[in-house]
């Protein structure tokens, strides 16, 4: 589920370049990205343990 919302992102990305090429608007969802796995990764976590 998370490789078919990364590449949603990275679509989106990709258009946006076409109209004004800004390193925060690809910065910004990676971070998302990126902090939202590692909550998922910590909650699967201490649900197993």
């Amino acid at each position: 589920f998370l490789p078919y919302e990364t590449t949603i992102l990275v679509n989106e990305i990709s258009e946006l370049e076409e109209d004004a090429f800004d390193p925060t608007v690809i910065a910004i969802p990676i971070i998302l990205v990126i902090g939202i796995t590692i909550f998922i990764i910590r909650r699967r976590k201490k649900h197993n343990s």
